[in-house]
């Protein structure tokens, strides 16, 4: 159950629905529910967007586990890169590719971004 968090959802749309580049920091103490307001904006925004956590393993795993992700979401033929900055340039190649709203709309690198934070394990 998702509750009490209508306020952060509203701004979150703003910022999303924005002409402007916008940049989104999610911070605060563990178990708050950072990683779940994220999941559920992008749930109830029906935005095409992207949603990661790093495991607790070697950078390569969350590399290839990411990956995989990207080419199920994006219809990417299957994807190999040699670390986990090669695949964020990528993504962000991939963004810059694309119109702004577009990109904003299909690719949405904002909200992958806010949650790159948690990589605490890399």
């Amino acid at each position: 159950m998702f509750i009490g968090r209508e306020v952060e959802m509203e701004r979150l749309r703003r910022m999303y629905d924005s002409p402007n580049q916008e940049v989104v920091l999610i911070y605060g103490r563990r178990r708050i529910g950072k990683s779940e307001l994220i999941k559920q904006f992008l749930k109830t925004s029906k935005i095409q967007g992207l949603y990661y956590q790093c495991k607790r393993t070697t950078e390569m795993n969350n590399v290839q586990s990411l990956s995989a992700l990207i080419s199920e979401v994006y219809q990417y033929p299957p994807l190999a890169f040699t670390g986990m900055e090669k695949l964020l340039d990528f993504l962000f190649q991939q963004a810059c590719g694309t119109p702004l709203r577009r990109c904003n709309r299909t690719f949405n690198p904002t909200v992958l971004k806010t949650n790159i934070s948690t990589i605490p394990f890399l």
